[in-house]
């Protein structure tokens, strides 16, 4: 993994968001958040490869790095919370702009270090990447729960409103779950090593099952914000969990295209879908009865990954049937 890829994929993001914010009428924000999407999916799965494959790092150290993405998010989910109701919402997107192009001056200035190359090339295979059931079956169960996930992040505030909880409150039940969060993937490896990312998989889509329920059930109020804190489990679990899982079941020389297909899948594929279903039955039925539907699909990727999907090994060997 080349660190320059990663800072051209943040100054592509940073240049999307300020886009948007700037270009006039309807059209020119789509056109800028388009080139933000496109921008901004590759940065996750490519940090995640070069943390992983860093000599320092690796599965075991992978938590403790990550934890801080987290860190950042509560920051910014917590004072958006406190201003999104005294700014317009060009204003905010501009903010989001700047705080990219800050990013991207740091991380020029730091530098960021090189995962290390094989001594020789590699033939990449489709087939070793691409023809294993098992890791599509995977990919498939992974999809299903973070769509479950994914009209939370477009409707929940929507819904917040509807049911007169203030804007204050929703971006502290953000920063409340992705506290929670920190501390799941600060003691990830341990959990890893303890139960397995199987069973921390299938813990954390019960919570999803229960998180989902529960807020559904709640017709408004501060509770409605509280059982949000659950989303350091019903994400933060799964992200680390899932990343380990595909680690351990590619060749190491795979894992940065493993990671890339995953987030392609996961975020892009099930979260699209998701959120394509979830604007006509938000405007149909309303969140109450979106996020029951999400607690239901929810039961689909538990099924699976209890009875057909085994535990990952713990070490990888060089080759894949």
């Amino acid at each position: 993994v080349r660190p320059g890829i990663v800072r051209s994929y943040q100054i592509g993001s940073a240049m999307g968001m300020g886009l948007a914010a700037l270009l006039p009428g309807k059209l020119g924000f789509a056109l800028g958040l388009l080139l933000y999407a496109c921008m901004r999916t590759p940065v996750s799965p490519l940090l995640d490869a070069l943390t992983l494959s860093h000599p320092d790092v690796g599965t075991a150290g992978y938590g403790r790095i990550r934890r801080w993405g987290s860190v950042g998010f509560i920051l910014g989910a917590f004072l958006t919370g406190l201003v999104v109701d005294q700014l317009a919402p060009w204003h905010i997107v501009g903010l989001v702009a700047m705080a990219w192009v800050g990013l991207c001056a740091l991380a020029i200035a730091i530098g960021l270090a090189r995962a290390p190359l094989p001594q020789h090339p590699i033939a990449l295979a489709p087939g070793r990447l691409y023809g294993q059931p098992r890791m599509w079956a995977f990919l498939a169960v992974s999809a299903i729960h973070s769509g479950c996930g994914a009209p939370f992040d477009t409707y929940f505030a929507i819904h917040a409103a509807d049911v007169g909880l203030a804007g204050a409150w929703v971006g502290t039940a953000w920063a409340l779950g992705v506290t929670v969060e920190v501390g799941v993937l600060t003691y990830l490896n341990r959990l890893i090593e303890r139960f397995g990312p199987k069973r921390i998989l299938l813990f954390a889509y019960s919570v999803g099952l229960l998180r989902w329920t529960l807020t559904a059930a709640i017709p408004g109020g501060k509770a409605l914000a509280l059982v949000q804190v659950v989303h350091g489990i019903s994400f933060g679990a799964f992200f680390g969990a899932s990343v380990v899982w595909m680690n351990r079941v590619v060749p190491s020389e795979l894992r940065s295209s493993a990671q890339s297909v995953f987030a392609a899948m996961v975020w892009g594929g099930g979260g699209i879908l998701a959120q394509l279903i979830a604007g006509p039955v938000y405007e149909r039925w309303g969140g109450r009865a979106l996020f029951a539907g999400a607690a239901a699909c929810e039961l689909i990727p538990l099924a699976v990954l209890l009875l057909f999907l085994s535990e990952p090994p713990r070490e990888k060997d060089t080759g894949v049937d």
